[in-house]
């Protein structure tokens, strides 16, 4: 519980998932997130995957109004900011990046907003926020190689250059369909 969040530091991850219960994640101003393979803590260009799984603790003490309580995920930096980061890479979600509870996402407000203003945004695998919202904002180039499973997609900027490219390679595969009983 109380997310990441950081406006100086460069935050690198190892591979992995990273369950958020509560508070989100957050980089502003100058802060960095940059997935990397493990001993390679150098750079902005990602090189490792991981799977940010955004929640609420599921028993906050406060009845949420503590760093328990749900959180959305945002970039929104400067020019020395930067999230940059690669799908996990193997298991059940396999290139999925970033995966917001449904039963926790925003009433209102974005759950992910990813407003660049001249910073690093470098995001690849697929986003799952099926009740949640999804911004994409900037004033520079920015690369968006994803699937979006959102409830609401936003695009906007002042003189952006958006490249949301496919892969099929870089995106989450459904492995089954079924009955459960």
């Amino acid at each position: 519980p109380g997310g990441i969040s950081t406006s100086k530091a460069t935050l690198y991850m190892d591979p992995g998932i990273y369950w958020i219960g509560g508070g989100g994640v957050q980089i502003q101003t100058d802060g960095r997130l940059i997935s990397k393979a493990p001993g390679d803590n150098a750079g902005d260009t990602p090189s490792g995957g991981v799977l940010i799984y955004n929640t609420e603790d599921p028993d906050p003490a406060s009845g949420c109004t503590s760093a328990g309580c749900y959180g959305g995920i945002s970039l929104n930096g400067g020019a020395g900011a930067a999230f940059a980061l690669l799908p996990i890479q193997g298991g059940l979600y396999m290139n999925m990046v970033i995966f917001v509870d449904r039963e926790a996402a925003l009433g209102s407000g974005f759950d992910i907003d990813l407003n660049g203003a001249d910073s690093l945004l470098s995001v690849t695998g697929t986003i799952y926020a099926p009740t949640g919202s999804l911004r994409f904002n900037g004033s520079d180039t920015d690369v968006l190689s994803a699937q979006a499973i959102v409830y609401d997609f936003v695009v906007n900027g002042s003189g952006a250059a958006f490249t949301i490219g496919y892969n099929p390679d870089n995106l989450f595969h459904l492995r089954g369909v079924g009955l459960v009983e």
